[in-house]
């Protein structure tokens, strides 16, 4: 239990719970005896209304606890400092008896000294002398002014507070840069904030490197997230699941293995029967591992996140390797014997993910279809709402719970709520990315409630005050849609160059956002024509299926650009190509049944709440082929009027640079044209205002649509 500060002194308060994290790292030293770590402890004393709210333990309640988790012996102890020295004193209780068996205490009059104290102070609970080989310090580090940082930040990292948590490991590994479980949470929160950060790896390895002397249990988690770093999941699993076994009850354990399942996307077969197939990494197990950790440690915030990711996603990808001995540790994603996806469907409670081969569209496509039937993705969404809600109830003061909250609500549909709700997230208490994130929200949240100046001022803003930022691939992309294509264009270049690809192959990837935004240029379909000839130059049928397939963004999004004529495509199992095959054919029949399918496909999907993968703007574009401007203008209002309200128009719909926000403004022109075609002036003045302010400060290259849509606005009259 928590030991008592007897004297009140503020200088030793630290070490009441402390105390607890101190002895039991100590203790659990020694294999022969089973120890309740500190969590544990600090779950039961929350968890028992005589001990909540850091009030002192009485003799009575801690045997009481001590007797729910089945312990034969308890440790109390009392903390009194006077002057310059400080006395820790330690009582043993016998469990069943109620008898105190030993007493035994230890003084310092250095502070440094009072964490090797507790490494004697073991010795004397146990009744031993100093065992040859058996270090009696076992938190890892000599330094309290390191050991008291880092129990700050384990506290700020519990609460997913990035920000407040960060500071105080990096300065404990200051103090003590050998500091082994310092290092280990260090690299959970940098995984965290950044993914992308190889520093993750490094606190890991660091922590493996010093954490030789830590106790069994400690070593284990410290090894498994080094494995988990590693993206080696199977054996991360193992890790965990070990302790799992040991002890279902382990926070960190429990926690760690939600984290792996959730992470591990190996497929591989049931039963050994190729024919039907599974993640290893079942997401409903994360789920239950991540809601047990909760239901033990209320207070452990961090296993919320990835309930809420599950509900959140749309698909999930993974990888079949080629060595079969991959599936029992380690991760294959740089060994795949073949590629898949999952449409996220529902099977009563659960999620029901199941992986089909990339090569195979049609099934893939039936998966969709089965979802958006359901009505799939609004349930997992009305359940995310829930964890959300839940996760804020317990942490009011959590930002990180209402940006999830706000999140949901926009992909609902619900923008004005989600804009609320962001709107009053504390920024300052955010990590650096989650900033950028949350900026982001808002400014996509601007741009769906019409307010367009002020979308664009957020993204200028951001462009302004963090120059870093031009060259990260959502600031580009934003840039881009307001017509600023440099950004972007550098980009594109960068990536493709280091990837070795043909410099005859970038104009066409240059080209395709401007063909998404409905300004391509002269050479848009020329750079089209040369992707398909180098990718079918080996002939055959093969080669003119992947040539057709690698030029799809264009095909689907580009469905009215001036070709003087069409590749010779290939059919595609994505039903948004089909229009372009029935121009190249000339079968207008052809086009007029693929764009009513296209339009039933839009609606089922707006209706059901799934994400719009931009079937309702082919649908579109495919009626003005047809020249059913009727038709053509219904669709137009379904997707900015709900489809677009309810998906991220950050999120990729294709292979390449392909995003929803490329074609908002596209749409809103096309809608003002319409609409001032049907005679509805005022309508088509509001879209036409709305394009230009996007619009106001475009490249040169774009002018000329600025132009024609400012002349078809003057047209119109004074409104």
């Amino acid at each position: 239990m928590p030991f008592t500060n007897l004297s009140k002194s503020p200088d030793v308060e630290w070490l009441r719970d402390a105390s607890v994290n101190l002895l039991y790292l100590d203790l659990s030293r020694w294999s022969d005896i089973k120890v309740v770590d500190d969590e544990r402890v600090a779950d039961l004393l929350r968890a028992n209304p005589e001990t909540r709210g850091g009030t002192p333990v009485s003799l009575s309640a801690g045997l009481a606890i001590a007797k729910r988790v089945g312990a034969g012996k308890l440790v109390m102890g009392d903390l009194l400092k006077v002057g310059s020295r400080t006395t820790v004193t330690a009582k043993v209780f016998d469990v069943r008896g109620g008898q105190r068996i030993r007493t035994t205490h230890q003084e310092s009059t250095v502070q440094d000294s009072l964490i090797s104290r507790f490494g004697v102070l073991a010795q004397d609970i146990l009744n031993v002398g100093s065992a040859s080989g058996v270090n009696a310090g076992a938190i890892g580090t000599k330094s309290t002014a390191a050991y008291r940082e880092y129990l700050a930040g384990v506290q700020a990292l519990n609460r997913f507070d990035l920000k407040g948590a960060k500071p105080h490991f990096l300065e404990a590994l200051k103090l003590d840069s050998t500091f082994a479980l310092a290092h280990y949470k260090l690299a959970v929160l940098v995984g965290w904030d950044n993914a992308a950060d190889n520093s993750k790896l490094e606190h890991a390895q660091l922590a493996a490197r010093f954490g030789s002397s830590l106790p069994a249990r400690e070593r284990t988690l410290v090894n498994a997230l080094l494995a988990f770093n590693s993206q080696q999941w199977g054996r991360a699993c193992e890790g965990y699941g070990s302790l799992v076994r040991a002890d279902s009850n382990d926070v960190e354990a429990l926690y760690g293995m939600g984290e792996c399942l959730w992470h591990d996307n190996i497929v591989e077969p049931i039963g050994g029967d190729t024919t039907r197939l599974r993640f290893r990494g079942s997401w409903n197990s994360a789920i239950h591992m991540f809601e047990r950790t909760l239901a033990v440690d209320p207070t452990f915030h961090l296993a919320f996140q990835h309930i809420l990711d599950s509900y959140l996603a749309e698909g999930r990808g993974g990888c079949r390797p080629k060595d079969p001995s991959v599936l029992s540790a380690d991760n294959g994603s740089t060994n795949c014997a073949d590629t898949y996806a999952t449409a996220i469907r529902r099977d009563g409670d659960s999620l029901l993910l199941v992986p089909v081969s990339n090569r195979d569209a049609a099934a893939l496509a039936r998966d969709v279809a089965d979802a958006r039937r359901t009505n799939a993705r609004v349930r997992n969404l009305r359940q995310g709402r829930e964890a959300a809600n839940t996760w804020i109830a317990a942490a009011a003061d959590e930002p990180r719970a209402h940006v999830a909250l706000g999140r949901i609500e926009a992909l609902l549909g619900e923008i004005e709520s989600a804009d609320t709700i962001l709107g009053k997230v504390p920024i300052s208490d955010l990590s650096d990315a989650d900033v950028g994130r949350v900026v982001m929200a808002r400014a996509e949240l601007s741009l769906k409630r019409g307010r367009d100046a002020q979308f664009v001022r957020i993204i200028d803003s951001l462009a302004a005050s963090h120059p870093k930022a031009q060259a990260a691939t959502i600031v580009s992309v934003t840039m881009a849609a307001l017509g600023r294509m440099s950004s972007l264009d550098s980009l594109i270049g960068t990536a493709l160059r280091s990837r070795g690809a043909p410099p005859s192959m970038i104009p066409y990837y240059l080209a395709g956002p401007r063909i998404m935004l409905g300004v391509a240029g002269d050479g848009a379909a020329d750079a089209e024509r040369v992707m398909f000839n180098l990718v079918s130059a080996t002939g055959g049928p093969a080669a003119r299926r992947n040539a057709t397939s690698q030029i799809a963004p264009t095909l689907i999004f580009g469905l009215r650009l001036a070709r003087a004529s069409w590749p010779p495509i290939d059919s595609l199992p994505d039903p948004r190509a089909l229009p372009a095959l029935a121009l190249a054919r000339h079968d207008t029949a052809m086009l007029r049944s693929v764009a009513r399918s296209l339009d039933s496909a839009a609606r089922v999907a707006a209706d059901s709440g799934a994400v719009d993968d931009g079937a309702s703007f082919v649908a579109t574009e495919a009626y003005l082929a047809l020249a059913d401007t009727s038709a053509a203008l219904a669709m137009s209002r379904i997707m900015l009027d709900k489809s677009m309200r309810q998906v991220s128009l950050f999120t990729q719909v294709g292979n390449g640079f392909v995003f929803p926000l490329f074609l908002y403004p596209r749409t809103l022109l096309l809608r003002a044209d319409l609409e001032a075609a049907k005679g509805d002036k005022a309508v088509a003045r509001q879209f036409y205002q709305r394009f230009l302010t996007l619009w106001a400060q475009t490249d040169p290259e774009f002018q000329p649509i600025v132009d024609r849509a400012r002349k078809a606005l003057a047209a119109l009259g004074p409104g």
